[in-house]
């Protein structure tokens, strides 16, 4: 019996279904459960989610290159960012190119691939992708660390923040309890992900991470209030790592510069 034809018990609609019809219409058009085992997006099933979303990611590039009017210039900007000493700038010019970055017909080239009916996406990877298009900046504050790859965090950027549940093995690896960063995050149906590179805040004497990342963008020109500063920083992402290396190589010259140490030579006997 073929893939397709063999059946499945659906939880979600409480019959037997094809696996072509789980396919097809899982998250999308059924209210899967978490724990149903056919389901890439439940928590137990994150390592197929990986494996959806590197497919993904590829179909995305190409689908970025293949709407833009000016290709080439698109290119050389893209393997400048790649190739650049950054290594926030890649990530960086591709999110703000699909998900922000506003064409003359008011859409982003993420909209306009949801026009299109996201030609050559599976059922998986349009959910996964619609997904992505809620794609925001976070200032991040890690409150636990649960297990291997779930952490418990906070926004900053938000009034009243509440807890968000975050899958990611590989934050989870190096998450330090209370850690700052600036980071990028979507929504997925039982968890968040953080998306791409993220930058972590140090700890600066008596000033708290908001404030350090709002007076960097300050100077830099950018806006204060929480919402509008969300899109600049996805502007201007590696415009705030170069501003916090900066500020962190002055203050370590200047600390250095009040030591009163002098050196002795070795006396001779």
């Amino acid at each position: 019996m073929g893939k397709a034809f063999q059946q499945r018990r659906c939880p979600a609609i409480g019959r037997e279904i094809s696996a072509a019809d789980c396919g097809d219409n899982r998250i999308s058009r059924y209210a899967c459960p978490a724990d149903c085992g056919h389901n890439p997006f439940a928590p137990v099933n994150y390592a197929r989610l990986l494996e959806i979303e590197d497919g993904l990611d590829e179909k995305t590039l190409a689908w970025l290159f293949a709407d833009t009017a000016d290709r080439p210039a698109l290119a050389q900007a893209f393997r400048c960012a790649v190739e650049g000493g950054s290594p926030h700038a890649g990530h960086a010019f591709t999110s703000w190119q699909l998900f922000f970055r506003l064409e003359t017909d008011g859409l982003t080239c993420a909209q306009r691939w949801e026009r299109a009916g996201f030609l050559g996406l599976k059922n998986d990877e349009r959910v996964l992708f619609r997904a992505k298009m809620q794609v925001r900046i976070a200032l991040l504050e890690i409150r636990s660390v649960l297990d291997e790859q779930r952490l418990e965090v906070v926004d900053l950027f938000s009034s009243g923040p509440v807890p968000l549940r975050v899958v990611d093995r590989s934050l989870a690896k190096q998450a330090v309890r209370f850690a700052p960063m600036v980071a990028w995050v979507f929504p997925l149906p039982y968890f968040w992900r953080v998306a791409g590179t993220a930058l972590v805040i140090p700890d600066w004497a008596l000033l708290e991470p908001g404030e350090i990342v709002t007076e960097l963008a300050r100077h830099l020109g950018g806006p204060a209030e929480p919402e509008p500063l969300r899109r600049w920083l996805a502007e201007h992402f590696v415009r705030l790592s170069e501003a916090l290396d900066a500020t962190a190589r002055e203050r370590r010259r200047l600390t250095l510069a009040q030591i009163d140490a002098k050196w002795i030579g070795r006396a001779h006997v």
